[in-house]
């Protein structure tokens, strides 16, 4: 889905078959209101069913998704590392912003502590 030009705000990698299956479904339904709406109606439906169900709502933060299934990245790597996953969750459609070195910290102090916390 990425390599298309279809305006989402839910990332399809992250989409379950049955999310994928709704947000097609919703989308096909919808086209005739142009590929943007089309897609906004979509995304509707997606978060509709991730109301719905909390737990299917994966963390936005790399860093929190990084802790949830147990990667281990030392302090040296995990900046460099940081900064890669948000440019590539940013994309394309505005400048970036490079993240300041307090941004790097406070996601590694959220990293180290859902790694011991809470998973």
């Amino acid at each position: 889905m990425s390599n298309v030009n279809i305006p989402t705000t839910t990332d399809w990698r992250y989409m379950d078959a049955l999310e994928r299956s709704v947000w097609g479904t919703a989308f096909a339904m919808a086209l005739s209101l142009g590929t943007a709406a089309a897609a906004q109606r979509a995304d509707q439906c997606v978060a509709a069913i991730r109301d719905a169900a909390p737990e299917r709502n994966p963390p936005k933060d790399p860093a929190e998704r990084a802790a949830r299934i147990g990667i281990d990245i030392d302090r040296d790597a995990f900046g460099i590392w940081y900064e890669t996953e948000r440019r590539l969750q940013h994309g394309l459609s505005t400048p970036w912003t490079p993240l300041s070195q307090e941004q790097i910290n406070e996601a590694y102090v959220t990293y180290a502590w859902g790694r011991s916390d809470f998973y």
